[in-house]
């Protein structure tokens, strides 16, 4: 079972994290927004934010998954 909820927690992380970063990665090669996000480096900081965000959540996965503490 503790296998089973790592994976899923795994593949949800991995696929948001790649989700927002291929957001960011439009917004820069494509220059162009949408009419709620005029603010296209703020919008790009903010999916980035949340890649990271999902990239720790990966990282603290492993040590939990690994039984290592935080430091």
């Amino acid at each position: 079972m503790k296998e089973q909820i790592t994976l899923s927690l795994q593949a949800l992380f991995e696929s948001m994290r790649d989700r927002h970063l291929t957001n960011a990665t439009i917004l820069m090669e494509k220059g162009v927004g949408v009419a709620e996000h005029p603010d296209i480096l703020g919008t790009i900081e903010e999916e980035l934010g949340r890649a990271a965000e999902y990239q720790d959540k990966l990282e603290m996965l492993s040590r939990v998954k690994d039984n290592i503490p935080r430091i």
